[in-house]
């Protein structure tokens, strides 16, 4: 499926993701070399698995782990009461055509890495915020990710997942070719990457930040003035 037809059919499911952000899963998916699997931490009604699921089928990725137990936030859960999601995401993945690809585990991802052995060519982190919760979802999975596979994580708007991201990817010595999708930071595992590989990764990191100070004087910018400066532009 292209990517504009499956950004019309995925506009009626239920996500966080940015057209700029699903461009990227659909792309680096598309990319992959087939020598392991992906993994999705974190999948809720399936928006972005819809964009992995479908890069994953041009690029010959037979398998798309889903790693969720699809009871929903604490928040939403303290708004709903008891929630299940999971009916949802099936649906969306037959939507989308992905479901003979996608390997639900319905679980946190501390008890679905237990009993999990495939080497992974992609891992998306975008499960729980709260940094405790980013750091172990990576010190758990990161060392399944193949050399020269790509990590990403997403909101890194937050401070959990941007710590994590500072302090363990774009520092790190084990990878290099990071770059930015919106609040998705990715960067590509390698054994030893050099001196200006760090360097690149810190600007990736600055432009996030760049990113961050753009979209909070937007917002800060009230309704009517934002309004009537479209329309001046409109009208010269």
């Amino acid at each position: 499926m292209r990517f504009t037809e499956l950004n019309k059919i995925t506009a009626t499911i239920e996500g966080w993701i940015t057209y700029n952000e699903s461009r990227f899963l659909f792309d680096a998916a598309s990319k992959l070399k087939n020598k392991g699997v992906f993994v999705e931490i974190g999948s809720y009604k399936g928006k972005s698995t819809a964009f992995i699921g479908n890069g994953a089928k041009i690029s010959g990725i037979k398998k798309v782990y889903c790693v969720d137990p699809h009871i929903g936030s604490e928040k939403l859960r303290e708004k709903l009461g008891v929630y299940n999601s999971f009916q949802e995401f099936q649906r969306n993945c037959a939507l989308s055509k992905i479901d003979h690809l996608v390997i639900p585990i319905i679980d946190i991802s501390e008890n679905a890495i237990k009993t999990f052995s495939e080497d992974i060519e992609m891992l998306f982190i975008d499960g729980d915020h709260e940094y405790p919760a980013v750091k172990l979802d990576f010190d758990l999975w990161y060392p399944r990710l193949l050399t020269g596979g790509i990590i990403c994580f997403h909101d890194t708007n937050l401070p959990g997942p941007r710590k994590v991201v500072l302090d363990h990817v774009l520092k790190s010595k084990n990878f290099k070719n990071s770059g930015r999708a919106d609040s998705i930071i990715y960067a590509e595992k390698v054994d030893e990457n050099t001196f200006l590989d760090r360097m690149k990764n810190r600007l990736v990191y600055l432009s996030l930040r760049k990113f961050l100070c753009i979209r909070s004087v937007k917002s800060s910018i009230p309704a009517s003035i934002n309004k009537l400066f479209k329309c001046n532009i409109s009208i010269h």
